[in-house]
């Protein structure tokens, strides 16, 4: 019985593969393909612009031929670097237009030069230094770009389909060669003890200088209140940092206020907070979830009565920057964990008392993460702002990645800056030591574009911890930062090969 049951199971099998059609596969990776156009229109197809991103990044159209709409010629010394946050989707870009020489500046791509008036960029500062509007095609009878702008449909190097295909390959998901900077040929050549020890100095550089300004200042406000600001500023890290820092600057006024009946400590230090910062909405949304709605009463319930108290501090809405920011990152949810904080009894004491207590780095994470982030919150663990819908899962105010580089800019730097004041060697040592261990390394966008940059896609390896994510850091900041996209005048590729060559004569 159980033969004719594996032949019959057998046969059901071949029956249910000969009944998968031919070239199935293919026909999904052409449906991806369309991901990248958009719907007909007028009997054309009309790229989507993630293609047209990849297409000017990798420079895929005929570069010696360009021409502005305005028939003035111009030349693609560098097309920048794309841009994963909020405001032009390339920065630092190097253009020649016509006779005149280069020029440095921003790369936005469209599919139309109408969407520059659509989109609001003529009236966003973000987009003042844009010198080259980027689009696929100049409807006919279109008004005159009021930008220089490149129209790249007649100069694409192949078809369109072919474009396309390229666009779901590896090769366009990698940097392109002219991206990787003028010290990546001369890195993969150097041996790698002499990049970690030049990368590990570079690290306790960047540690230093950060104990720098928290001592000084300490020295200008006292430790406590260096202490607040430096959370603030990594609570608003890295699009909304001097929103939060202004605020920082007055919760002396905040934290000693009264308090009313009806609401504990905390409910009302958190309506003083998103007061000033002027993210209460103005009006209750009308699809809103009750919570939300019940939570943007409460908040005007409180504030009302003390706004009086504090109209010279008010920040305005548009200070703060949200497009691009993911909802976990919120302003919103930046406030509400500032005010735990605040409200929580012995919050600095905690902090002393972890740092005092614990030496093994491997566990001083999870125990700051307890420390820093609340997880039984009735609002915000269901709530992302206060205009979202409820999360079917419970959300933390605070993670793993955000505690370790509050750990990292902010707490490690306190502790040392007090240590080297009262000249505490054994502090000192300590704390120092901290740094060079921490285990948990925290990779963002701009270490991964840089590593790319530096070191081509072959070291990976070797940023898997914390300090070689500062040392690297910190050369971005000294070197890449203090140049152009063609690495014009950097000695940092010279500089390494002296060092190697001292190191091995």
């Amino acid at each position: 019985m159980t033969v004719f049951k594996n032949l019959s199971r057998k046969g059901r099998q071949h029956q249910m593969i000969s009944n998968i059609p031919n070239k199935i596969y293919e026909n999904w990776r052409n449906q991806l393909h369309r991901l990248f156009l958009l719907e007909e229109e007028k009997n054309q197809r009309i790229p989507h612009e993630k293609l047209l991103c990849k297409i000017w990044m990798h420079q895929r159209i005929n570069r010696e031929a360009l021409a502005c709409v305005d028939g003035k010629k111009l030349k693609v010394l560098h097309p920048g670097f794309l841009n994963n946050g909020s405001g032009p989707d390339f920065k630092g870009a190097i253009i020649k237009f016509g006779d005149s020489a280069p020029v440095s500046g921003d790369v936005e791509v469209d599919l139309y030069p109408s969407y520059w008036h659509l989109h609001g960029h003529d009236a966003d500062t973000a987009y003042r230094n844009v010198l080259l509007h980027v689009v696929w095609d100049l409807p006919q009878g279109a008004s005159k770009p009021q930008k220089p702008t490149l129209v790249i449909k007649p100069y694409l190097d192949s078809s369109l389909d072919e474009v396309i295909a390229w666009g779901w390959s590896e090769t366009s998901h990698l940097l392109p060669l002219f991206a990787y900077g003028k010290c990546e040929p001369c890195l993969q050549e150097v041996a790698e003890p002499v990049v970690e020890e030049i990368l590990r100095q570079a690290a306790i550089v960047r540690f230093q200088n950060k104990t720098m300004r928290m001592l000084l200042r300490a020295k200008q406000a006292g430790w406590e209140q260096a202490l607040w600001e430096g959370l603030f500023r990594a609570l608003g890290y890295k699009n909304n940092t001097w929103p939060m820092v202004g605020i920082a600057e007055h919760l002396n006024r905040i934290r000693e206020i009264d308090l009313i009946d009806g609401f504990n400590r905390n409910e009302i230090i958190e309506a003083v907070l998103f007061g000033i910062s002027g993210l209460i909405p103005k009006e209750i949304p009308g699809k809103a979830p009750i919570q939300v709605a019940q939570k943007i009463s409460d908040l005007w319930k409180i504030w009302w009565r003390y706004q009086d108290s504090y109209l010279d501090i008010l920040t305005p809405q548009f200070a703060w920057q949200m497009s691009g920011i993911r909802p976990a990152n919120h302003p919103h949810r930046r406030i509400a964990i500032a005010a735990k904080w605040l409200s929580a009894p012995e919050f600095i004491f905690k902090l002393e008392s972890w740092f005092v207590n614990y030496s093994d780095p491997n566990h001083m994470l999870s125990s700051l993460v307890s420390i820093l982030d609340v997880k039984d919150d009735p609002f915000w663990s269901r709530f992302c702002t206060l205009n979202s819908v409820k999360s079917s899962a419970n959300l933390s105010l605070l993670g793993k990645a955000r505690a370790s580089e509050i750990a990292i800019n902010v707490l490690f730097p306190w502790f040392n800056a007090r240590a080297m004041l009262s000249k505490d060697g054994t502090l000192t040592r300590k704390v120092v030591d901290l740094f060079m261990n921490w285990q948990y390394c925290v990779d963002n966008s701009t270490i991964r574009f840089a590593v790319t940059r530096m070191f081509g896609n072959r070291r990976s390896d070797l940023f898997k911890n914390l300090v070689m994510h500062q040392g690297l850091l910190q050369v971005v900041e000294d070197f890449c930062n203090k140049t152009d996209a063609l690495c014009t005048k950097c000695e940092f590729p010279e500089l390494i090969k002296r060092t190697e060559s001292a190191a091995f004569s």
